[in-house]
């Protein structure tokens, strides 16, 4: 007779991997599938230099000097050192070779996938809607921004720590050990320094405790909220104190549109149409850009579609609460997560942007998963998977196309024009790109578009300027460097392009001024840097 150990032997599965490590398979696959292409691609002219390409900490690499940098400065109107720091160890890998810092984002969003399975499994039991939702998180064409542009390294650096935090924080809601708790906060504190966008994570956390972890059951009184939200105050005063630098630096940084240029309810309109369209285009993904210009004034009926959209949704949420708890964590991790991009505090003059449903689309994600019941029979089984394998093929295919856009940046904004109606913020970085390729015309002919569009845009006026500099055309250079100046006054760019002016002119002294004025008010512009170390070095 055989013993035991050895009809166990002879029971040995013939295929070696389990369900799971199928899954994972999959999900490296396609991401690779979609994003392997970024390897051969350029920075681009849109914050590229601001973090990396022209950042003259950033370009030196990773040091103890350079760390503290990092942690000491606001860069693009965001505290954000640890984004920083990779950057800088990117720089010592790659040196400034694009296709390595790109190579890094598809790592971290590869990180992501497998730890947002991981995670999604341990709540919810279910390796099939742990899988649904992990592979949609990889390929759909609404992460294509933050994974292809070199400068939102921010959004799949602070994802890699949110969705590690939530991994600890379901770890401690296991077991009570402070020590999780500790380790929750901590990495918390971590994707606050990539991103002030994680202000919203302990709130995420709450929705969580009450599904799927049932920590707190509101039919048995709001008392039991009270020790969840004791546990997490070192959490929410991070989140303040993020808050508050983050708007401090913002404000700091001119960036916050006034109340005069966009009243608060033309923002409460473009906010409840922007959650409309990111909610559609997380379902049906279409006509992406890498910039929409905000309607104004916004359409009346889209407006109110919106509204009802929103307002709906929302009811039926709530609700059915206690029938479909799925729907109420997965509704209110989407919409509360985008709370500080979705425009209220108005940052700049982007409508929406793809790259900040990141984080939020796990909501919706969330919420298909437990849509669908689950079935017993082979057909219903096979029908659903069906369905899945369809919804795949077409946001990879899709995804794969749209990373092709953001090759170069004449290729993105060209296909962001095409995409979208009279994109004058396009039109702008397209007649810079344009400038730099020494595409003169072609650069004047956009700007000028753009400028027609909308006359209140101080970079389109800067960049027109360079164009004029480059031209030689340098009256017509100064008009628009006025105009610029009127509209926003104490520009860098504009005291540099008049530094160039007078240097070109022979006014050293002249241009020695107007380039210290740039770097009194922007120390790490490298183009005055550069422009100064050149009279130096002809005075010597």
């Amino acid at each position: 007779m055989q013993n035991t150990e050895t009809k166990q032997i002879a029971k040995l599965r013939w295929f070696p991997l389990e369900v799971s490590d199928i899954i994972v398979l999959v999900i490296i696959a396609l991401t690779l599938f979609i994003y392997i292409q970024v390897k051969d691609f350029d920075f681009i002219n849109y914050d590229d230099p601001k973090y990396v390409a022209q950042n003259i900490h950033v370009m030196k690499g990773l040091s103890v000097e350079n760390i503290k940098w990092a942690l000491t400065t606001i860069v693009d109107n965001n505290w954000l050192p640890l984004t920083l720091i990779t950057h800088m160890i990117d720089v010592q890998l790659y040196g400034l070779k694009p296709g390595g810092h790109h190579f890094t984002n598809l790592i971290l969003h590869l990180f992501n996938t497998v730890l947002l399975f991981i995670l999604i499994s341990k709540l919810l039991g279910s390796q099939g809607r742990a899988a649904f939702i992990s592979v949609m998180f990889a390929v759909t064409p609404m992460h294509v921004e933050s994974v292809a542009w070199v400068a939102e390294r921010k959004d799949v650096l602070c994802g890699f720590f949110w969705i590690l935090t939530m991994l600890s924080y379901s770890h401690y809601a296991q077991n009570q050990k402070k020590a999780f708790l500790v380790l929750t906060t901590a990495l918390y504190a971590l994707a606050l320094m990539s991103k002030p966008m994680a202000v919203t994570l302990p709130f995420a956390l709450l929705l969580l405790d009450f599904w799927p972890l049932r920590r707190f059951q509101p039919e048995r009184g709001l008392k039991q909220l009270i020790p969840l939200v004791k546990e997490k105050i070192p959490m929410f005063v991070l989140s303040a104190i993020s808050s508050v630098v983050t708007f401090y630096a913002q404000n700091t940084g001119e960036v916050m549109a006034k109340l005069e240029y966009l009243p608060i309810d033309d923002r409460l309109k473009n906010a409840l149409i922007a959650y409309m369209m990111y909610f559609i285009k997380l379902l049906y993904p279409t006509n992406m850009a890498a910039i929409y210009t905000i309607e104004r004034p916004a359409p009346i009926v889209k407006t109110l579609i919106a509204i009802s959209f929103f307002v709906t949704l929302t009811a039926l949420v709530i609700i059915y609460a206690k029938k479909a708890p799925a729907f109420f964590t997965g509704w209110f991790w989407f919409t509360g997560t985008l709370v500080p991009v979705i425009g209220l505090v108005q940052v700049g003059s982007q409508s929406m942007a793809d790259r900040y449903t990141y984080i939020p689309s796990v909501g919706i994600f969330l919420a298909a998963a437990m849509a669908v019941p689950g079935f017993n029979d082979k057909v219903r089984k096979m029908t659903v998977a069906a369905v899945f394998t369809g919804i795949i093929i077409f946001f990879t295919l899709t995804a794969h196309k749209q990373v092709s856009f953001w090759k170069t940046d004449i290729k993105l904004f060209e296909h962001a024009i095409a995409v979208t109606h009279n994109n004058y913020i396009a039109l702008s970085n397209l007649g810079a790109a344009y400038m730099t390729r020494k595409m003169y015309e072609e650069s004047e002919i956009v700007l000028s578009k753009s400028i027609l569009i909308e006359r209140n845009y101080p970079p389109a006026y800067v960049n027109l300027a360079n164009v004029y500099v480059r031209m030689g055309k340098f009256d017509q250079a100064i008009l628009n460097y006025t105009i610029s100046d009127n509209l926003r006054p104490n520009s860098p760019y504009v005291y540099n392009g008049l530094g160039v002016i007078l240097m070109s002119k022979g006014d050293v002294k002249g241009a020695e001024m107007y380039f210290k004025k740039a770097l009194s008010i922007d120390p790490y512009y490298i183009s005055a840097i550069n422009n100064l170390k050149r009279i130096y070095g002809n005075n010597k």
